[in-house]
């Protein structure tokens, strides 16, 4: 059976640091099945690991500078996306920061 969630053994040795995974995984479902539900919205009918595919060389570069007084610069900027990038997003309905 394929399924987005993937499932396998959890090895924390704390409670609590498996209770804390077991909500990011309900959390990272819940932002998928939204993600889909609203492309599928919009008449798109794909799913997510197709969309992860396409948007895949979508990067973020960080730049990082040291400066004379030994401190760290770091300048964090989103590549200019391509034209199936603004398709997706547009279709998502997503806004570029400027």
């Amino acid at each position: 059976m394929k399924s987005p969630l993937l499932e396998r053994p959890i090895f924390h040795h704390l409670e609590k640091r498996t209770q804390t995974h077991i909500f990011l995984c309900v959390l990272a479902y819940h932002l998928l099945v939204a993600i889909e539900k609203r492309f599928l919205d919009r008449g798109v009918h794909t799913s997510w690991w197709t969309l992860r595919g396409q948007l895949r060389t979508h990067q973020v570069v960080t730049v990082v500078l040291p400066t004379k007084e030994g401190k760290v610069l770091k300048i964090r900027k989103g590549t200019t996306p391509e034209p199936m990038h603004r398709e997706s997003m547009r279709r998502c309905r997503y806004r570029r920061r400027s």
